[in-house]
């Protein structure tokens, strides 16, 4: 809405944190390539959107928005584009080793220098540096793999094949099963899992085994049907006394179990942890969902040992989840990388409660390459008979 009222740039684009997709930002920046730097700069301060303007200099304009925060602007000649994307991008540590090299080369990446990249990939290349992504733009390694060319082929949205957590209006779902299941198809999915709810979370409408085995015949129509296997799911609460919501008896009927914690959260550290631990040592359970619990800026995850919990699924081949939901990107971003580490499989789901929720993998996909997660790390990215003979093996 704010740049639809501006036509004199040849290019705007994400920059900062929002472009490495941090899990929070306490700004929205943004890069706009043109001649007209300063009729542009006007424009955007006269927008009705625009609050105020806080700061103003030759290649900037900072605002705070009628909607609540605050956006910069970086401006840039066009040919300057590429080498100013990469400044504003960061990290700032990562910077300071691309500024470094850059120096020993005698390659000016100064605004307005006479260096003139056409584009990031070549500014890396003239760095002798193979491409990073800006997810992977944090001073964690990834300069010293660029030089050796080893920077991992991150997951990347068109490999996303599946998604395994999704809730229906059987529970706190607003859409159907078919609804769902249509726009699972749009989006390319050659499967997907329904996991509703289980019974004892009532504030969610938790299914019973009476709903189960209803869902079970609606599942299998919808699939027959419009010709896409749907795996039969549950998110299985894991009690506060650390037990599951449903004995072995039903979860061995259904295809995939994700476990998940929703109340008791101001347990103990070690109470918490054994709760998830020991639904990790179910022979039925096959994920773990959103393992801290965290709400980013909205509430702090229960306090568990993650490492204890990665070392356990590494130990029984039990996957752990990044939800996609931005208000969540739990598991985080250096946790999974931890686990993926340590051969832990991830699961990248949306835990979509809307067919517009479905486009959190999005967000999901785009996190897990801050965690250098390559497209085998990931159960969604597998075709459907791999997956199910994943989720077989227990048996």
């Amino acid at each position: 809405e704010i740049l639809s009222e501006i036509d004199y740039f040849e290019r705007v684009e994400f920059t900062g944190d929002l472009r490495r997709f941090s899990e929070s930002t306490p700004i929205l920046e943004l890069i706009i390539a043109t001649k007209n730097i300063e009729t542009v700069q006007d424009v955007i301060k006269k927008m009705p959107l625009v609050k105020e303007v806080e700061v103003v200099d030759a290649n900037s304009v900072e605002v705070s928005l009628s909607a609540g925060f605050n956006a910069r602007f970086h401006f840039c000649e066009p040919q300057q584009f590429a080498k100013q994307w990469l400044l504003t991008t960061g990290s700032k540590n990562h910077l300071e080793k691309i500024l470094s090299k850059a120096d020993k080369k005698g390659i000016f990446l100064a605004l307005n220098s006479e260096y003139e990249p056409a584009s990031e990939e070549q500014i890396y290349s003239d760095l002798g540096l193979a491409f990073l992504p800006p997810q992977l733009r944090e001073d964690s390694g990834e300069v010293e793999f660029a030089e050796k060319g080893q920077v991992p082929k991150v997951i990347k949205l068109k490999d996303y094949r599946a998604d395994l957590h999704m809730h229906t209006n059987y529970s706190d779902g607003s859409n159907t099963i078919e609804e769902l299941a249509k726009v699972a198809l749009e989006r390319g999915y050659t499967h997907f899992a329904i996991t509703d709810h289980s019974q004892s979370l009532k504030i969610a409408s938790g299914l019973s085994y009476q709903d189960l085995k209803r869902q079970k015949k609606e599942i299998e129509d919808v699939a027959n049907r419009l010709g896409i296997p749907i795996l039969r799911g549950i998110e299985c609460d894991i009690l506060s006394d650390g037990t599951l919501d449903f004995d072995d008896n039903v979860l061995a009927e259904m295809d995939i179990v994700i476990a998940s914690i929703h109340r008791g959260f101001k347990q103990d550290e070690e109470t918490l942890t054994k709760r998830i631990i020991n639904s990790i040592k179910n022979p039925h359970v096959d994920i773990i969902a959103h393992p801290t619990g965290r709400l980013i800026c909205q509430r702090d995850g229960y306090k568990v040992d993650l490492k204890r919990i990665i070392q356990a699924a590494a130990d029984y081949g039990k996957v752990l989840e990044i939800n996609s939901s931005p208000l969540r990107l739990d598991l985080n971003d250096t946790y999974a990388r931890i686990a993926a580490d340590k051969g832990v499989k991830i699961a990248i789901n949306s835990d979509a409660h809307s067919v517009q929720e479905l486009e959190n993998v999005f967000f999901g996909v785009n996190y897990a390459k801050r965690a250098w997660l390559q497209p085998t790390n990931v159960i969604n990215t597998w075709s459907y008979q791999e997956l199910m003979d994943f989720l077989n093996r227990k048996s």
